[in-house]
């Protein structure tokens, strides 16, 4: 074999087939591709009535929610971003459940990317609905808060059987330069913020070492749930990591465009606004925040 880019693949296949596999339950199976167009779509077509895994190395179509464009940059036949879709079977899988925990795991690997100490201040945070971003913000000044990741949850009809497919992307290796014009002024990588707090370690601040932490977190999150079944706690652990609330937002909720005050939010049912007019409360399954 003496394509480099074949010796990469079954590297990373083997390192993350063990990380998601650490405690040797061997649940999961692997499969990293050196390119594709969406991990979510890979997965579905590869998903064969067992937990899967599928990560590339370069995504070309990645999406996040209502059908968004996902940007996953690689440079020099190397990814500087994370792509990938975790496909469990649906039975007994609560979607908007599964998204949250799945935000709030990408949200504590990258606070693990950066050996982020208990007693300090987390340097990230989750936005509604799917984001990870960089509480780099004042708070309550609504932003901007810096992307550096997202969530996308789907159920889908397979030849096995309905599946969940996870997808997860998180910035890592990136830097200014490496994004699009179009999101440069609101997106950030691991590494960016790594240098900027003085805190990078090339070692565990790399593409592989962050799918490695996320294969381990998610399967360790998915194993465990049943002892977070508690809904009340699960929405306090989000809740605790919300940027939104008491910032000034627009949304967009049956075709109409919404500003206020965010007073409250309950990720899987509705959002509570202040407006000039009064309080009006959102549903949060088809609301949308509104892209300036």
């Amino acid at each position: 074999m003496n394509d480099p880019a074949d010796s990469l693949v079954l590297h990373w296949q083997q390192y993350l087939h063990d990380a998601v596999n650490v405690d040797y339950s061997d649940d999961w199976s692997v499969e990293v591709l050196a390119t594709c167009g969406s991990t979510q779509d890979e997965a579905l077509q590869r998903y064969r009535g067992r937990n899967l895994v599928v990560v590339t190395l370069e995504q070309t179509g990645g999406r996040g929610r209502l059908g968004r464009k996902w940007s996953h940059a690689s440079s020099q036949n190397r990814p500087l971003g994370l792509a990938c879709t975790f496909a469990l079977p649906a039975d007994g899988q609560l979607l908007d459940r599964l998204s949250v925990r799945a935000g709030l795991v990408a949200r504590e690997v990258c606070e693990q990317s950066l050996q982020m100490q208990w007693h300090e201040e987390p340097a990230f945070g989750v936005k509604w609905p799917n984001d990870v971003v960089v509480r780099s913000a004042l708070p309550g000044s609504g932003g901007p808060f810096k992307k550096i990741g997202g969530v996308l949850v789907e159920r889908k009809a397979s030849s096995h059987g309905d599946v969940v497919l996870v997808g997860v992307g998180i910035n890592v290796e990136q830097r200014s330069q490496d994004f699009p014009d179009e999101v440069r002024d609101r997106a950030t990588s691991i590494v960016e913020v790594a240098i900027e707090k003085g805190m990078y370690e090339p070692e565990s601040q790399n593409v592989l070492s962050v799918a490695g932490v996320l294969c381990q977190e998610f399967a360790h999150a998915l194993r465990f749930q049943h002892r977070d079944s508690d809904e009340s706690k699960l929405l306090e652990s989000w809740s605790s990591a919300d940027v939104l609330v008491g910032t000034t937002q627009e949304f967009v909720s049956d075709g109409k465009r919404i500003s206020g005050i965010v007073e409250a939010i309950d990720p899987w049912r509705h959002i509570d606004i202040r407006t000039i007019a009064g309080r009006v409360r959102l549903p949060a399954p088809s609301a949308s925040l509104f892209q300036k």
